[in-house]
């Protein structure tokens, strides 16, 4: 059964979607990483009696406003729907 026109979008949009989602939670990840590392770094500090952490607790970098900025826009996922609508088009940039 062939797709109506709004099917294909609806499925291109899914597909930004998707595309974008997967990069925030690779981008999540790295940030979680590196917050690890840095508590970890902190920790090991700590245990030896460095002065400077004397007193100190350990601030994550993971915080709700970078989470909210590395969330893709409502536009965002759009424009790359859209990029994508364009090369099944054959409508590629540069050609």
């Amino acid at each position: 059964m062939n797709k109506n026109a709004y099917e294909i979008r609806l499925d291109i949009l899914t597909l930004a979607h998707s595309d974008m989602q997967n990069g925030f939670f690779e981008k999540l990840n790295l940030l979680k990483e590196a917050d690890n590392r840095d508590y970890e770094s902190y920790r090991i500090e700590f245990e030896k009696g460095n002065d400077r952490h004397r007193g100190s607790t350990f601030k994550s970098e993971v915080t709700a406003e970078k989470i909210d900025a590395l969330l893709p826009s409502s536009g965002q996922i759009i424009a790359r729907a859209e990029e994508l609508y364009r090369f099944i088009e054959g409508k590629i940039e540069g050609k």
